[in-house]
């Protein structure tokens, strides 16, 4: 016949399955990294318990019956897992709310003092029974001093309700605002969940409701996450859309097709040529709306050419144009380059009367794939808190969330301006 905790048993052991199935999808990309650290640790002392009420309630049903002092350690263990359950959650809510790092180092170890004194007692007490004994029928019993520990534990959840209150306060989130009053909520109902437990000690409500305390705290991060992913989604497309406008202004619309009605008259097999490559560029420029993902260095640059062959028959003899390709074997954000290109002519040859030179390069480098704009113009004096010219900090932010790379921009006053793309190997086909 089945014990009377053999449901007990058995609900601790489903805990732990599904624990442990959290536990392996915790990953760091998943949220803040003290979160994710922090939160590992909270299962880590879950498990402890849990394992510690089990082989204590098997000792309950008689199936285990352990020397006096190991059935005094697995309890000593067991309430150490508690204590420094209360502690981590404390750590967790003061990392949610924004507290915890401005707290110094030397207070951070004064508030974990407690818990590491209530371990040396709980430990002690094997041998001592100053908070707990282990009587003659082999069968745990609290001193008055076990209160203690209560106390303490509580003393790290009610500091973590102010840490919560606080957050609530401060938040304009109506979403934070409502997690950190739960975490208020869950500690008033966590003294329910210790006096019942007294009443029914043949259901494991306190280890039921620490695990619904982890599955909330782990699903949090990761709506977090699910959400931060698609803030960045949404701040992409909304890059993607100002690429493309910064690269169809009026203006330029209207000095392709008056070169296209130019040369309607003087040229029509050159204007036809022309109409086809506008098309293209219009299109290409359509469809980066769509591209999310990397694309094929040799797209980027039959986007460039197709600019270049504009603008070449605009400028004429004042615009010169070098291409240095050594490498295509990499892939970087769809209209990238164009854009750098773009100010090159405008800024650069456009603002001189005798014109300038442009150069496209790329090369292969040990760790990563450079690909180099470059003017022999006017440049700009460069600043640290701006950029020089509009679509820069688009094109940076894409070139560093799509392909993990980096834009850099070196420029003279009557020297010329270099801007510099470098993408990671490890990147390239992603």
């Amino acid at each position: 016949m089945p014990g009377a905790y053999g449901p007990y048993i058995v609900t601790e052991a489903f805990c732990i399955a599904f624990s442990l199935i959290l536990l392996s999808r915790l990953k760091y990309g998943l949220g803040s990294g003290r979160e994710i650290q922090t939160l590992r640790i909270l299962f880590v002392w879950f498990f402890v318990l849990l394992i510690t009420d089990m082989l204590w309630a098997m000792n309950e049903d008689n199936y285990l019956l352990p020397p006096k002092i190991v059935n005094g350690a697995i309890s000593a263990a067991s309430f150490s897992a508690v204590s420094w359950g209360c502690f981590y959650w404390y750590r967790f809510v003061a990392e949610r709310s924004g507290r915890y790092s401005r707290i110094g180092k030397t207070e951070k170890l004064l508030l974990a003092l407690p818990t590491m004194a209530i371990t040396a007692l709980l430990i002690a007490s094997v041998f001592t029974g100053w908070l707990f004994y282990i009587d003659g029928e082999d069968h745990y019993r609290d001193t008055p001093l076990m209160y203690l520990r209560v106390g303490v534990n509580y003393f790290y959840l009610l500091l973590a309700s102010g840490y919560a209150v606080w957050g609530a306060l401060r938040s304009g989130s109506r979403q934070k605002r409502l997690e950190y009053l739960g975490y208020v909520v869950y500690v008033l109902a966590s003294v329910a969940v210790f006096f019942a437990e007294d009443e029914f000690p043949q259901s494991p409500l306190a280890a039921l409701y620490i695990f619904l305390a982890l599955l909330i705290l782990y699903l949090t991060i990761y709506v977090d996450r699910e959400t931060e992913i698609l803030k960045q989604q949404e701040e992409l497309t909304r890059s993607r859309v100002d690429i493309m406008r910064s690269q169809i202004q009026p203006h330029f619309l209207y000095n392709a097709l008056s070169v296209i009605v130019y040369y309607c008259d003087s040229d029509p097999q050159l204007a036809k040529q022309t109409t086809l490559v506008f098309s293209n560029y219009l299109r290409e420029n359509l469809n980066s709306l769509a591209t999310a993902d990397a694309v094929p260095f040799e797209q980027e640059l039959a986007h460039v050419k197709n600019y270049l062959y504009l603008e070449k028959l605009r400028f004429e003899d004042r615009l010169n144009v070098t291409y240095d390709i050594q490498t295509t074997d990499f892939r970087l954000p769809f209209i990238s380059v164009q854009p750098l290109v773009e100010n090159a002519v405008r800024h650069g040859v456009g603002a001189r009367k005798s014109g300038g030179s442009v150069a496209i390069s790329t090369q292969e480098l040990a760790d990563c794939y450079e690909v180099a704009v470059s003017d022999n113009c006017s440049g700009f004096e460069q600043s640290d808190d701006d950029d020089p010219h509009r679509g820069i900090k688009n094109i940076r932010r894409r070139v560093e969330e799509i392909s993990g790379g980096t834009l850099s921009i070196k420029s003279e006053t009557g020297s010329g301006t270099v801007a510099t793309i470098r993408i990671p190997k490890e990147r390239k086909q992603k």
